[in-house]
Parts: structure tokens; C-alpha cells; sequence
């Protein structure tokens, strides 16, 4: 289900309500997490093309079933830049009078009247159905789950937001807001991603025309350039998981395999990453761990490290490891670092440290600091996966380790070429 503020003409002065939105009871709830978004308008990114009506009566509209979408040949050309940003335009445009289905409506607040025409701002999804249990689900159980119930969930219309009709917004003098704020500003801004959802769709646009054949192959080499970069706009909600869902199976169709590689990651880790930080109040703790980590942990905890630095020593970049100092740099420079990558730079984390509860400690302090999309539960699981084992299984014991996953330099060697990358990312003063 949905939460909802909601916001209407007639009591716009009054406490905002809050609401929650429903699926039909002929659907399953599923755990896709902002995939589930909808509204009081409605759109679906669609093929410009649709098959003729061949038995619909002149004058009556086709049925739903001949209006299926159909490959679009067209899409063969090599489109202009901005293509996605004018189809969204245009859908907008066409699904502006669109009504709200009060069917799929029931309230959590005392307001019950609500007016056709309302305006409402979807900010968060609380599920009833995610998996539950004694012990956290493992990735292949939640896998199967979503990839169930996947397509009718991904298909459901989803939000469009127009500007209301019923007030007029006051000038907000966003320099005066800006200086206000208690923040960090020794955390400098990255100039490659331009905030917003126009900025979110232009990054979306790019990875569908030019990096989205290489995923599936490539995704694990820091040096290519294959990854979609939309995590920081999907953290901040510019732009939604089920946007970029819908528009990578119906605009991506050419590149194959990556297709179902990317809603892997985009839908089935980051279900894993929110199912468990809902029901484990521990999420980022060693204590949340699944048992036979903590134990494991625990065993090693007094092991002898070959090095051990500070905090301060790892977040200026200052380790013997260059592969790891680069990584870090890329993180503190460009407020990214690869995915690969940050699997490598938590595990040495927890070698260096002197305790497990002080590597995450470290860990997560570095990746909400630095991350554009830190305090997020993909950062927190990540950090717990590399560290503490979720949704992992035991390895071959070893020390300080214990029975958690092991990466090393020379393991990172045969994957990519850690030269390449250490010469891109050379660390400078940090």
C-alpha cells in the first residue's frame, strides 16, 4: 500500500491527512518497493505504436487486449537527445484528465470526503505481505517472490503530478535556504550528476542509449562505464524505480540480457536491502547479523590484523593498499563510488580495524558521508553483506574473517584492471 499526503482546495489551510492507496484484490501485494507507485492521474509509458483495431467496430474504441504494446521499429533510428524527456511531456499531456479510481482508496485519518480533483504527493510505501521470519530471507527466496508478481506490478499506471490549481506557491528564495542549512560544506558538491528529475530522466536516457547493452558484461568493471548511475535521483525520489523499470523494458529491448540483469539489481537487491532494514531494528549494528555471523565475528575478533589504521587515516585515503585509497578517493571526489568496488573497500575495512563493531562503525560513517545516496538502505545492507554476511552464506574459515566472505587485491587483479583504475583515481590530498 501506499502512504499518501493529501492536499485539497477545500481544506488547504487544514493539517495534511494521511492516506493510503491499495492494489486491487485480484493482485497479490508484492515487494517491489517504489514500483508501486500511483495516483490520482495516472500514466504508462507506452510504444508510440499500438496494433490497429482489426474487429473494434467504427466509431467504438479497441479493446485492451488490442491494444498490446508491439515492438517499436522505429526505435532503430538513432533518436535525438531529450526523446525521453518529450515523451514524458506528451504522455502527461494526453493523461491529463484522468481520474482518480476511489476504488483503490482507504483511509488511515478521520478525513473520509475527499473532492475529484484533490492533489496528493506519494511519499512513502508500508508493505503487509514483505517476508517475515526468524531469520532474514535469503536473496533467492525474495528473488522468486518478486519475479512472481514483477510484470503486474511494473504495468500499473503510474504518477503523473501537474500543478495544482488550487493555490499559488510563494517565491521561496532558495540562497537565503541554502546558507540556513546545518550541513557539512566541507563535503563538496559533484558536478557530474544535476539534481532534479529532469536530470534523473537525461541520466536515464543516456544509460537506455549507451550504457544499458553493457551491463550484463561489464557491470563489475570499475573501468567501464556500464552502470546507470540513477541511485542518487531513485535515493532522493526525483525520479522512481518503476519510471525507470518501465522505460528500460520498453525502450531497451535491443540490449538483450542486461535487461533482466538490471531489474535484477534495480527491483530484487533493492528489496532485500528495504525488507531487511523494515523488520530488523538492528540493521546497522553486528548484532543484526544472522547468528552464525556474529558468532564467526565474535571467534575472530581478537586476530591479529596485518594493519590497522583510524578513521581519519582511511577517510584521507592513507592505507599501503593503492587500489583501496583510489576507491576511497573516487567516493570522496565524485560522491560515487563503483559498486564492485565498495564491496572490496568494506571487507578491507574490517581487516584493518580492530574490531567488527568499529569496521561498520567506520564504514557507514564514510558512506553516509561521502555517498550521494548514503543513509539508504542499499549503504546500509551493503556495508552489512561485506561486513557482518546478510544474505550471505559461511566461506572457508580464515582469520580475522572468520566465515565471512574474503576479497583480496590479487582476487580484484583477475576481475579488472586495477592499474587502469589506480592510475584514473591516483589520490590526491584529500
Amino acid at each position: 500500500m501506499l502512504l499518501c499526503i493529501w492536499r485539497s482546495s477545500s481544506f488547504s489551510s487544514a493539517p495534511r491527512r494521511l492516506l493510503r492507496l491499495v492494489i486491487h484484490s485480484n493482485l497479490r501485494p508484492c515487494l517491489i518497493n517504489s514500483l508501486f507507485t500511483k495516483s490520482f492521474t495516472s500514466e504508462t509509458i507506452m510504444s508510440d505504436r499500438k496494433r490497429k483495431a482489426t474487429s473494434a467496430p467504427a466509431g467504438k474504441k479497441p479493446t485492451a487486449k488490442q491494444q498490446k504494446l508491439v515492438p517499436l521499429k522505429e526505435e532503430k533510428k538513432e533518436r535525438a537527445g531529450g526523446w525521453l524527456q518529450e515523451k514524458l511531456k506528451q504522455r502527461r499531456t494526453e493523461k491529463k484528465e484522468m481520474k482518480f479510481n476511489k476504488k483503490r482508496l482507504r483511509f488511515v485519518s478521520d478525513t473520509e470526503k475527499i473532492k475529484q480533483g484533490s492533489e496528493g504527493v506519494l511519499y512513502w510505501m508500508s508493505r503487509d505481505h514483505r517476508v517475515q521470519g526468524e531469520h532474514t530471507p535469503s536473496s533467492k527466496t525474495i528473488r522468486h517472490l518478486v519475479w512472481l508478481h514483477l510484470q503486474d506490478v511494473i504495468d500499473m499506471p503510474i504518477s503523473v503530478f501537474l500543478s495544482s490549481p488550487f493555490f499559488t506557491s510563494q517565491p521561496v528564495d532558495w540562497d537565503k535556504t541554502l546558507v540556513s542549512l546545518q550541513v557539512d560544506r566541507t563535503v563538496g558538491e559533484p558536478e557530474w550528476a544535476t539534481p532534479g528529475t529532469k536530470g534523473g530522466i537525461a541520466m536515464l536516457e543516456s544509460f537506455i542509449d549507451v550504457r544499458l547493452k553493457l551491463f550484463d558484461t561489464k557491470r563489475n568493471d570499475p573501468n567501464a562505464d556500464a552502470l546507470s548511475h540513477l541511485s542518487p535521483w531513485i535515493r532522493f525520489g526525483h525520479l522512481s524505480a518503476q519510471r525507470v523499470a518501465l522505460q528500460v523494458q520498453h525502450s531497451g529491448k535491443k540490449a538483450g540480457q542486461s535487461v533482466s540483469s538490471f531489474i535484477e539489481e534495480l527491483v530484487v537487491r533493492r528489496e532485500l536491502t528495504d525488507n531487511f532494514c523494515f523488520y530488523n531494528k538492528k540493521y546497522d549494528s553486528v548484532e543484526g547479523a544472522s547468528e552464525w555471523a556474529q558468532k564467526t565475528l565474535e571467534v575472530h575478533a581478537e586476530d591479529n590484523r596485518p594493519y590497522l589504521y583510524t578513521r581519519q587515516q582511511l577517510e584521507e585515503a592513507k592505507t599501503h593498499d593503492k587500489l583501496w585509497n583510489a576507491a576511497q578517493y573516487q567516493m570522496v571526489s565524485e560522491g560515487k563510488m563503483h559498486g564492485f568496488l565498495r564491496m572490496y573497500w568494506a571487507k578491507k575495512i574490517l581487516e584493518w580495524t580492530s574490531s567488527p563493531k568499529e569496521a561498520l562503525s567506520i564504514a557507514l560513517y564514510l558512506n553516509d558521508r561521502y555517498e550521494l545516496d548514503g543513509q539508504d538502505p542499499n549503504g546500509f545492507v551493503g556495508c552489512m553483506w561485506s561486513i557482518c554476511g546478510i544474505h550471505d552464506q559461511g566461506w572457508r574459515e580464515r582469520a580475522v574473517f572468520g566465515k565471512i566472505r574474503y576479497m583480496n587485491y590479487k582476487g580484484c587483479t583477475r576481475k579488472f584492471d586495477v592499474a587502469q583504475f589506480e592510475r584514473k583515481y591516483c589520490p590526491k590530498k584529500l
